[in-house]
């Protein structure tokens, strides 16, 4: 009773957890195909890795000889002066007791 499942133990064909039903030799198969797989994505990986760190050098270098500020640090330093000059501009008009501008609205009638 104690060795039923050892009985019952077949080595061409062992149980499985996941594709159960496989033989030994398509379990061998299949452990070197993704082996292989995972070895393809590693190398593409590094590949892209190489050349996005070539491009990246490349744009630094660039950068450092230009004075060491980006384009995207400009437009985000414009957009943080006209932030402040509209809230000056409000803080003015509050200050002279005008009254705040009106939106623009657009009217479309339905013909």
């Amino acid at each position: 009773m104690a060795f039923e499942s050892f009985r019952r133990f077949d080595p061409e064909r062992p149980n499985y957890r996941y594709f159960p039903n496989r033989t030994r030799a398509q379990t061998a198969w299949l452990s070197w195909g993704v082996f292989a797989l995972g070895g393809l994505v590693g190398l593409l990986y590094l590949k892209f890795t190489e050349s996005r760190q070539e491009d990246l050098a490349r744009q630094y270098t660039e950068l450092s000889q230009q004075g060491g500020v980006t384009q995207t640090a400009v437009n985000q330093i414009q957009n943080q002066n006209n932030y402040f000059q509209g809230v000056l501009q409000n803080a003015r008009r509050r200050d002279l007791g005008l009254p705040t501008p009106r939106a623009s609205l657009r009217i479309e009638d339905e013909e």
